[in-house]
């Protein structure tokens, strides 16, 4: 065989694999592991594992959503921050409103829906948002899950994680567990969820008009000396294929 032709093919095959370097990216990476969010007790039965891969094969079909309640109040986008560039940057300011961060069971609106027996399944958007991305998800996290009266209450725990905001959690290189690291896990979700929550408020036209829904907002009341947080929620159902209305909270 010709040595020309031998070498044209190598060349293609090299050319090829600098065309599509994403094909190989991450093969050689090991999966990281990071420690359990719950203490796993020896005598706890198990009831089912699904790998990750058999996870990729699940679907479920979802109708329209239907508004069933919309409550709180939320003050409207301030535009000078429009503005704002690297040159005419703006501090950012700590807020001293309270963010109310309630697990399904704790939601009144969401008792009072079971109650009436508008739906079977009910849970929060983070909650559901977990679920949906848990095949991407490489930080531990844990549900509690309880059946009262043939309905399914999805909750998170006391001081969970889920409450944070995740940084770093897809990067190649391992982030440090250690409580103490200030570049470790519990650490940049804090700072990351902190700047979240006063850049969400800082954003805002204080005083001014705010879009108002008929209910008010659940977690206010008279006793309530703190400033809540400019904050609307909105339930929704959504039915599935096999007859199940699930109730989240967005």
């Amino acid at each position: 065989e010709p040595q020309g032709g031998r070498t044209e093919r190598l060349g293609t095959k090299k050319q090829e694999a600098r065309k599509q370097p994403w094909q190989n990216f991450g093969r050689d990476q090991q999966r990281t592991i990071y420690s359990s969010s719950v203490d796993i007790k020896p005598e706890w039965a198990v009831i089912e594992q699904i790998n990750f891969p058999a996870l990729g094969k699940l679907h479920c079909s979802v109708g329209e959503p239907e508004d069933v309640m919309c409550c709180g109040e939320l003050e409207y986008y301030d535009k000078a921050f429009d503005r704002v560039t690297v040159k005419a940057e703006t501090p950012l300011e700590k807020t001293k409103r309270a963010f109310r961060n309630v697990t399904t069971s704790d939601d009144p609106i969401m008792r009072k829906l079971a109650a009436e027996h508008k739906a079977t399944v009910f849970a929060t958007d983070t909650i559901l948002t977990t679920l949906m991305c848990m095949r991407s998800s490489k930080y531990s996290w844990d549900l509690l899950v309880t059946k009262i009266g043939g309905k399914l209450f999805f909750d998170k725990r006391a001081n969970s994680n889920l409450n944070l905001l995740t940084v770093n959690e897809t990067a190649q290189e391992e982030v440090p567990e250690e409580k103490d690291n200030i570049n470790g896990v519990q650490h940049l979700a804090i700072e990351a969820t902190t700047i979240n929550q006063n850049f969400s408020q800082q954003v805002l036209v204080k005083g001014g008009e705010k879009f108002k829904y008929d209910a008010p907002n659940p977690f206010t009341s008279p006793e309530e000396e703190e400033e809540l947080a400019s904050c609307a929620y909105r339930q929704v159902t959504k039915q599935t294929k096999r007859q199940a209305a699930g109730v989240p909270r967005e």
